[in-house]
């Protein structure tokens, strides 16, 4: 059967520019989120950082200032050099120290820069503010980094993460069809937060494809951690050790050319949320199974039959018509840009539906692509889909 190369994928945490720079230019000073929730041009977070250095200046016991002044800093990278970046935030953190010693935001911000005492300053955190989310995000991959005895511990915070409802819904809906996407017992390598977080939420707090191996790419870089996740799943393998340590691109090569060959029935798959570099070498061998690319040396691999399965008959799409709540989070957007990597798959269940002469389901997919294509703001998605559909 053949196989499909994915013609457009919408980068799931891309910058988009949004009306907050016209309002900079007036002088307001706004929050400033994390990039899981909300990306914004480099430009911005520069402007903002002077904008809420001003407010701390004028109010310096306000928390929410330097809050906002780190996390802006941080993104803005005001300068090339890493080091003068580094001692730039170093700075602030030393300022808010002075100012707010015993605060949450002098605990959880000094967490972002000191890798070292990570785990402590999250704990800090959480003790000082214990309902909120921020540090659940860090407290869980750093106990799963940790060692033998803090898995559980990770399985806790887990579970305060999904008790706190800061994942969207739709977040974890789109993770439930990534997870759909993958065969019994495979193996997913995923990229950040927002395709990592909500899988495991939903394999470990409700027990949903737990036979699926999640590998973070930026976790498996430490390797004590990746020997553990990989005995745990059956998978008793270490990688060559001249893969240079941090070269995340020769470590998902070495890792697909070492597990797929002695584990043929422990698929290896690639969620569309990586960037392009992670599976060029295996483009060959790669197929669209839903929202994953399936590496499968054998090009007879029946990909459509796949799709029809999962997407037609797995996947939960309600959340497409109507995010429930959506309006409440605010990585709304981010999620509106990340479900744009449902046009693919969708659009070649049209195409065969329409070779196959079933019209009613082709106009069906095509629809919905053209649905999830406009809420994403994708103009030149749009203007494809009314071209070749």
């Amino acid at each position: 059967m053949r196989r499909i190369v994915l013609f457009y994928v919408v980068a799931a945490f891309c910058s988009a520019c949004s009306p907050a720079v016209a309002q900079e230019q007036a002088g307001i000073a706004e929050k400033v989120y994390r990039r899981i929730y909300e990306a914004r041009p480099q430009e911005w977070y520069r402007s903002q950082a002077k904008l809420w250095r001003a407010e701390t200046l004028r109010m310096p016991n306000r928390a929410e200032a330097w809050y906002n002044l780190y996390i802006a800093t941080e993104y803005g990278h005001l300068s090339e050099n890493e080091e003068e970046n580094r001692a730039a935030l170093q700075a602030i953190l030393e300022d808010i120290k002075r100012a707010l010693p015993n605060s949450y935001e002098y605990a959880y911000l000094s967490s972002r820069l000191h890798q070292d005492q990570e785990l402590e300053f999250l704990e800090r955190a959480h003790r000082i503010q214990p309902d909120n989310p921020e540090p659940l995000y860090g407290l869980i991959s750093g106990n799963m980094l940790a060692g033998p005895g803090h898995y559980e511990i990770a399985e806790k915070y887990l579970q305060m993460l999904y008790d706190s409802r800061d994942i969207a819904p739709g977040l974890l809906e789109y993770n439930y069809n990534v997870l759909m996407s993958v065969p019994r017992d495979g193996i997913l390598l995923t990229n950040g937060d927002n395709d990592t977080y909500p899988a495991w939420v939903l394999q470990i707090v409700k027990s949903i494809r737990r036979d699926v191996t999640v590998v973070n790419v930026s976790m498996a870089q430490h390797s004590d951690y990746l020997d553990r996740l990989l005995r745990q799943a059956n998978l008793p393998i270490r990688l060559d050790a001249d893969v240079p340590a941090g070269d995340k691109k020769k470590w998902a090569d070495a890792f697909v050319v070492k597990v797929a060959p002695k584990y043929p029935d422990r698929t290896v798959c690639f969620a569309f949320t990586l960037e392009q570099r992670y599976f060029e070498k295996f483009e060959d061998s790669l197929f669209i199974t839903g929202l994953v690319y399936q590496y499968s040396p054998d090009s007879r691999l029946d990909n459509l039959a796949l799709l029809r399965k999962h997407v037609g008959k797995a996947f939960r799409l309600d959340n497409l018509s109507e995010e429930w709540y959506g309006e409440f989070y605010p990585a709304s957007s981010a999620i509106l840009r990340l479900n744009a990597n449902y046009v693919t798959p969708f659009l070649l269940l049209a195409d065969h539906y329409r070779v196959s002469g079933d019209l009613a389901e082709s106009k069906h997919w095509r629809d919905l692509s053209f649905a999830v294509a406009e809420k994403a703001g994708s103009k030149e998605l749009v203007k494809y889909i009314r071209t070749n559909y």
